[in-house]
């Protein structure tokens, strides 16, 4: 399908539910948004980068969103866990890897947002042992 068809079919999609929801009363969408779609599903996917580009509206729900690392956080970014809730949380600015990872499997670390992501470093008595990675990417 080429991109003219494939946007005129879109737009013809999106009047017609917006029509059936609140009535046709000639409002034209734009069309940058198909277009962008369908550029996107063009992109040959070969590496976690074109994946992404591939994803220009929806991401791709996996780390793979989280583009960068931040000392706070923010959107498509990973942030350490602060150091307050290191302490209520474990008692310890340096928890045991172990003890990090039931942390996550009982969902204890909370306050995440949507599109970021957290990550704490797990020990083996003084030495760093793993990076665990938490965070919504997407729905």
């Amino acid at each position: 399908m080429s991109e003219e068809d494939y946007v005129a079919s879109d737009l013809a999609a999106i009047r017609e539910s917006i029509a059936d929801a609140f009535g046709d009363d000639g409002w034209e969408p734009d069309d940058s948004m198909s277009r962008a779609a369908w550029r996107a599903a063009q992109i040959e996917v070969t590496d976690p980068d074109s994946l992404l580009a591939s994803q220009p509206f929806s991401g791709t729900h996996s780390i793979i969103d989280m583009t960068g690392v931040s000392a706070t956080s923010a959107p498509h970014m990973v942030a350490p866990v602060p150091v307050e809730e290191l302490d209520e949380l474990f008692g310890t600015r340096r928890p045991a890897a172990t003890t990090v990872a039931e942390a996550i499997e009982n969902s204890a670390l909370t306050g995440l947002e949507r599109w970021r992501g957290r990550y704490v470093i797990g020990y083996d008595g003084d030495v760093p042992h793993a990076i665990y990675f938490v965070g919504y990417s997407g729905d």
